[in-house]
């Protein structure tokens, strides 16, 4: 069996479901052949840089110890103490060859300060012999530059002693030996400039002593690129879609072969049965009107017009039973020796039989209905 849907119902289902259709095989056609393209950052180059500092105290003869030299240790006695050598390591490394070049120098000083109130105040300086300014250049991925200067620990506790003694001032003193200088890394035709600054402080003055170290921490630097990443399709978004248009494919393909227009025979039921819906509880069926000659006739335009008629004279609205609702064309209200009566027009049945006309140049072969209906406009 066949569901009836009027014309533009069905152009309607099926322009819609062809619409979808051609947008679904479109987005499915743009998602297999466009790339995704993805970006993602790549380490390009990394590198550290680092300044490591070690240092040995050489004794004079005691009866300590024996042997003439003491590695790094954390408390050194002053009065042991001849000379200590102090070691600076420059490190690089990198994961690519790299070009650095730079300069560097290792200065001395003696200090006398104050700390107050944890800050300290440099009260007099007094520069000694460092080493002197030099350059490096290297184009390696992995190198290290190693510097030494040896400090007369001894010389310089005996010379602050005399100053203190002299200017009969009772401060804290220390050596400072600094390495200084900077340098630059150039990779892939970027360069940066990195500062070396790498401090050694040794105290003077004191029975034991401890060395202290700042400027150690090894730097590091990341190049990194932006790079982009093509993704093949999802082709299970490609099936998808692919399903969803074949889905709509059957259901244009329903929609002609399930769905048929409703006949002119179905318009007059769908007609007489709206007729009924708003007006049945004030019908009432029978089985023979008869219009005899004593009875006043009157013809009303519309079935509403009877409606008032009847509910003014409180009477129901008749008409002849008929097993074709087809066949139900005219309602009566009577009141005594008055007849009111509402035929359905004529109209109606010439409106219908254009749209017939218009159905058989579609091909829609409606002409046996129309014979059904004639046939029944007859009776």
């Amino acid at each position: 069996m066949k569901i009836k849907l009027i014309r533009e119902v069905r152009i309607g289902l099926i322009v819609v479901l062809g619409i979808l259709m051609i947008f679904l095989i479109v987005l499915g056609i743009k998602t297999y052949q466009t790339p995704i393209v993805k970006e993602e950052e790549k380490v390009k180059y990394e590198y550290s840089n680092e300044v490591k500092v070690n240092y040995d105290a050489y004794l004079k003869p005691n009866r300590l110890y024996t042997q003439t030299m003491l590695a790094e240790e954390p408390f050194y006695l002053s009065g042991f103490v001849k000379d200590i050598v102090v070691k600076f390591n420059m490190g690089f490394h990198s994961s690519v060859e790299a070009e650095v070049k730079g300069e560097y120098e290792i200065a001395v000083q003696l200090q006398g300060y104050e700390i107050e109130r944890e800050e300290k105040h440099v009260i007099w300086t007094k520069e000694m012999e460092g080493e002197p300014k030099a350059s490096f250049k290297k184009k390696d991925i992995s190198h290290s530059i190693v510097k030494e200067i040896s400090i007369p620990f001894e010389t310089y506790n005996e010379f602050v002693t005399a100053v203190m003694e002299d200017a009969k001032a009772n401060t804290e003193a220390e050596i400072v030996i600094r390495l200084m200088g900077k340098k630059s890394v150039t990779i892939d035709g970027k360069t940066k400039e990195i500062p070396i600054d790498t401090i050694v402080s040794i105290p003077l003055v004191k029975t034991y002593f401890g060395i202290t170290k700042e400027g150690t921490e090894a730097s590091k630097e990341v190049g990194k690129e932006t790079i982009k990443i093509e993704i093949p399709p999802n082709m299970n978004h490609v099936i998808f879609y692919g399903v969803l248009a074949f889905i709509s494919l059957l259901g244009i393909a329903g929609v002609v072969i399930v769905t048929i227009q409703p006949t002119l025979k179905d318009k007059y039921i769908n007609r007489r049965k709206m007729l009924f819906q708003e007006h049945g509880s004030r019908m009432v069926a029978v089985d023979y009107i008869e219009e005899a000659d004593s009875l006043e006739i009157y013809r009303v335009t519309t079935l509403d017009d009877l409606i008032k008629i009847a509910d003014e004279i409180e009477k129901p609205v008749l008409y002849m039973h008929f097993n074709d609702i087809l066949k139900i064309n005219k309602f009566y209200v009577k009141d005594r020796n008055i007849l009111y009566s509402y035929q359905v027009p004529e109209e109606l049945l010439e409106e219908d039989s254009i749209e017939i006309k218009q159905n058989e140049d579609m091909g829609e072969g409606e002409e046996q209905v129309e014979k059904e209906i004639a046939v029944t406009n007859t009776k």
